[in-house]
């Protein structure tokens, strides 16, 4: 699938197997449970919050 995105890529865009990995990693460590989370219950809070809540901050 990554294949297929990267040859699809407009030519302006740039695209880094470094940020994919990256972006991968914070998903995969990060406690976010799309069957359990219910935000309506955060949006009250800042997005930084949130983020922080979720282990989504950038390294």
């Amino acid at each position: 699938m990554l294949r297929v995105l990267h040859k699809n890529l407009n030519y302006r865009q740039k695209f880094s197997w470094n940020r994919l990995w990256q972006a991968y990693q914070r998903g995969h460590h990060s406690q976010l449970n799309p069957d359990t989370w219910e935000p309506e219950l955060l949006w009250h809070l800042p997005l930084t919050d949130v983020q922080a809540l979720f282990f989504l901050v950038k390294n």
